[in-house]
């Protein structure tokens, strides 16, 4: 990162940043399939506001089910590597605590990756 950009903003804005991206990856891939598969757009829509966190979200992109939010992180590992799984962690937890690693620009890398990943389910 820029030695210029504060740690503290890093550790605070980094995470949050990276997160909102999974997100809307997971939106968009959400869309993508309830829309071609004929779901109405309200009702697709209407899953949103309702699932507003990480976990039910890639859990509505990877399963079509928001209820298997316990299952994200294994199936990720599984499918993605242990790796990805960390990605996500970090992106879930760090938006609330901080990003806690040890390589900011590593991190965002590989948060760039598996969006694309998800983009591509």
């Amino acid at each position: 990162m820029n030695k210029d950009v504060p740690q503290v903003l890093t550790e605070r804005v980094v995470p949050g940043i990276c997160r909102q991206s999974l997100e809307a990856a997971c939106l968009e891939v959400v869309r993508r399939r309830r829309l071609n598969k004929g779901k109405p757009h309200s009702e697709t829509e209407a899953l949103f506001p309702t699932h507003t966190r990480l976990l039910p979200r890639l859990a509505l992109a990877l399963y079509d089910d928001a209820e298997k939010a316990g299952e994200v992180y294994t199936v990720v590992k599984n499918r993605f590597g242990a790796w990805q799984a960390d990605t996500v962690r970090i992106c879930n937890e760090g938006a609330h605590k901080g990003f806690a690693g040890d390589d900011p620009v590593k991190f965002v890398r590989n948060v760039e990756q598996l969006a694309e990943t998800i983009l591509n389910l």
